[in-house]
């Protein structure tokens, strides 16, 4: 994990897997294990549902981690996204650099 992080722990964007059949994007931590936001599509616009880390890798900043590395990947694609994840909601409140791409959830 560490050799495919950057001095200033972002993930370099070549480190994240668009797994486009189990719609979500992932982090491999080494053989066995990954890291994961799974995602479905509604509109013109994917819906990030879930962030998930192995208990294992928990407190290291991976999900955060993570998180930049899909906002910049999709802010990078001009994809827009809507939010049901609760760490991810927290996310963007703390980065608000990544509210642009941000769909108001309905009823928000």
């Amino acid at each position: 994990m560490t050799s495919r992080t950057r001095p200033n722990g972002t993930m370099p964007m070549e480190s994240l897997i668009h797994d486009v059949a189990h719609h979500r994007f992932a982090i491999a931590l080494g053989a066995e294990n990954s890291a994961f936001i799974s995602y479905y599509e509604k509109d013109h616009h994917l819906v990030l549902d879930h962030t998930e880390v192995p208990v294992a890798f928990g407190g290291r900043g991976i999900g955060a981690r993570l998180a930049q590395a899909v906002f910049d990947h999709l802010r990078t694609t001009g994809q827009r996204v809507e939010l049901e994840c609760s760490f991810l909601k927290r996310f963007v409140t703390l980065h608000p650099e990544y509210a642009a791409i941000v769909v108001p959830a309905p009823g928000s």
